[in-house]
């Protein structure tokens, strides 16, 4: 390990103190309550835009937790991508003893990162960064028994620590409140806090681009902020209008006419005009319970001449509509408005979020490779040249079903690619019979018609009678004629072939 990362290794234990644990001032966030407005927001917008910004993430986390639909079309992207498998390779286009050495060394990586205990807890945490613009992990290094450095665990650096506070500089600092509250080393910590950039390889640092701006601007949630913000104050408003007027107030009104209509009925007297001012201030307060007035009297609730009539449902529903383009670039996937939408329709959107999805793989991957892959290669193959580190892919399923899993398996086994039919089986919970060949089972494409014959004359590697047997006589045509299989026969099915 190089002086600069991050302390130096216990003797005793092994593994590497943490620099950044999570301080005590962290259990007391800002909570903004019924005080929330749009100035509000403005504020803390101002406070990130000048690099603090632990009110910016704690007005995003308040934010986030009044609003489920908020957290839902968000949290898509983020578990998502979260809950992807990282795949370890050596580069492309290497032959011969590169291949083999980087091979080698892209296995070691592989079973270094599967060993990371929470690594899909991690990964989210990281992911979260599409929300809040900047996430962090402080990576727990260790010395093992073989001498090898590993990674024991990785430790999260909440969003509200990470701050940009130096006006001259772009650094990444982690800031707590203070000079270096819960910053191991205060002595290593200046005014702004501890400098990331002073421990190389002893971070992973994850700011994803998702609107194409500085990181004091950047993340979801600046884009969604004001609208989840006008939710909440129509969704504060909903139930007090609701309070006042679910049970009508009863209003009783008496004739003011002559007997017999003859002569002028009475104009509201004094105290008529008295009565009708207190009943105007109690109902603006919501004291009002009934109201005892003259014919003379009117009560009329109006609003001002072209007043839209928008509800308190559509305000935020329309709201809701564009948080889920912000976050997904579109509706149909999470709600479906008034105006409806089709089933075309919803698979082109569906689609459109999946390219959301991958975007966001590639970054965290990148970030992986960077910040953890990269250090992971040059501490134990010091020596290791550059174009022989590993790739990293974070594989991102945004949608495992089973029937399209097997589909596509199905596709591929006819397509000749050597399909893992055991895998397949297992991510779709379909049982089989066991595996005594110790070797994975190809999964083998077959029709009834190609199995009453011999298989090479169809061009289909011999079934295992064990897996696959034979339909029972008088099942099929007798003596039928060889039928030669069309690209993708609809009678077709998967069986595995040891």
């Amino acid at each position: 390990m190089t002086d600069a990362t991050a302390a130096e290794l216990d003797a005793g234990a092994g593994i590497e103190p943490a620099l950044a644990p999570a301080p005590q001032v962290d259990r007391y966030p800002t909570v903004i309550g019924q005080g929330l407005s749009l100035g509000y927001v403005s504020s803390a917008f101002r406070s990130c835009l000048a690099g603090y910004r632990q009110q910016y993430v704690d007005l995003l986390d308040e934010l986030m937790e009044k609003d489920p639909h908020a957290y839902s079309v968000v949290s898509k992207r983020v578990l998502t991508v979260g809950s992807g498998r990282i795949e370890i390779s050596p580069p492309e286009k290497l032959k011969g003893a590169e291949l083999t050495q980087a091979t080698e060394v892209a296995e070691f990586v592989q079973s270094e990162i599967d060993g990371i205990p929470s690594i899909v807890e991690a990964l989210t945490l990281l992911a979260w960064a599409t929300y809040y613009a900047v996430g962090a992990q402080e990576i727990m290094w260790t010395q093992r028994d073989d001498g090898t450095i590993g990674v024991d665990s990785l430790s999260f650096v909440h969003h509200r620590r990470l701050s940009y506070p130096d006006p001259w500089s772009w650094d990444l600092y982690i800031f707590d409140q203070g000079a270096s509250l819960g910053v191991r080393g205060a002595q290593r910590a200046g005014m702004y806090g501890m400098r990331i950039a002073d421990h190389p390889g002893k971070f992973i640092v994850h700011a994803p681009k998702v609107r194409g701006d500085y990181p004091t601007r950047e993340g979801i949630g600046r884009q969604i902020a004001y609208w989840m913000t006008i939710k909440n104050i129509a969704t504060r408003l909903a139930p007090q209008y609701l309070e006042r007027y679910a049970i009508p107030w009863p209003d009783f009104e008496f004739n003011t006419q002559t007997k017999d209509n003859v002569g002028e009925p009475r104009v509201a007297s004094t105290d008529d005009i008295n009565g009708a001012e207190i009943a105007a201030k109690a109902l603006g307060n919501g004291a009002l319970s009934h109201y005892v007035h003259a014919d003379a009297v009117k009560v009329k609730l109006n609003a001002p001449e072209g007043t839209p009539t928008l509800t308190f449902p559509e305000w935020i529903q329309l709201c809701d509509s564009q948080m889920s383009k912000a976050a997904l670039g579109a509706t149909l996937t999470t709600e479906v408005g008034s105006s409806g939408g089709n089933r075309a329709l919803g698979g082109v959107q569906k689609q459109g979020e999946e390219k959301l999805y991958e975007f966001d793989g590639i970054s965290l991957a990148a970030t992986v490779k960077r910040d953890l892959v990269d250090w992971l290669v040059k501490l134990n193959f010091p020596t290791l040249a550059r174009k022989l580190f590993p790739k990293v892919k974070l594989h991102v399923n945004a949608d495992p079903n089973a029937a399209d899993i097997l589909d596509r398996a199905t596709k591929a086994a006819l397509g000749g690619i050597a399909v893992d039919g055991d895998a397949i089986a297992q991510q779709v919970n379909i049982p089989t019979l066991p595996n005594t060949t110790g070797t994975a089972r190809r999964m083998v494409p077959m029709s009834p018609v190609s199995m009453s014959v011999s298989p090479e004359v169809v061009g289909l590697p011999k079934p295992d009678p064990a897996l696959a047997p034979a339909p029972a006589l008088g099942a099929l045509v007798p003596n039928a004629p060889p039928i030669k299989p069309s690209k993708e026969p609809t009678d077709a099915r998967t069986s595995s072939d040891s």
